[in-house]
């Protein structure tokens, strides 16, 4: 698979343990390409060839990936990521009620925070909505917790605003 051609990518270790005994870690590295042939996982136990790939992979086809799907929001396409719908401007967090249509709520990027643990990047949203994304299961997971993160630090109102060429 060449790097152009990888369209979503994700990553992430899974902890074994055997009768309270920990046994290892194994990691996975996930790609799709743009011809939507079958998708490819890359396992190992070596976490330096792990790290290797995720860096290379990072590089060399992550950025594409970055501005791709933030030209796309910029066009005003949005991304269903989980249960939840992410757009220029913000996200869409959907609360699940028993008996009850899920209620959805939209969410601006001043409003949420993000949290990483155990794998996941959970992005928390105002009165107890958040949605919890696997980085191992959810494709495009790490890159769109990047672009969150790298606008919550510049405080942009818009993804896409990350496109504009920095003041001098």
């Amino acid at each position: 698979m060449r790097f152009s051609d990888i369209v979503s990518t994700g990553w992430g270790g899974t902890r074994h343990i055997y009768n309270g005994i920990p046994t290892g870690t194994t990691y996975d590295i996930h790609l799709d390409d743009r011809q939507k042939r079958r998708p490819m996982t890359i396992r190992t136990r070596r976490k330096a060839v792990y790290s290797t790939i995720v860096d290379t992979i990072w590089q060399m086809a992550g950025i594409a990936i970055l501005t791709r799907l933030l030209e796309g929001l910029r066009a005003g396409e949005r991304y269903v990521v989980g249960g939840s719908m992410v757009s220029d401007e913000g996200i869409h967090i959907s609360r699940k009620k028993l008996f009850k249509d899920p209620e959805v709520v939209f969410f601006p990027w001043r409003q949420v925070s993000v949290v990483r643990q155990q794998g996941n990047c959970i992005i928390h949203g105002e009165r107890g909505f958040s949605e919890c994304l696997p980085y191992n299961e959810n494709n495009n997971t790490h890159i769109i917790d990047y672009a969150i993160e790298m606008a919550l630090q510049n405080g942009l109102t818009r993804l896409s605003d990350m496109l504009q060429p920095a003041a001098q």
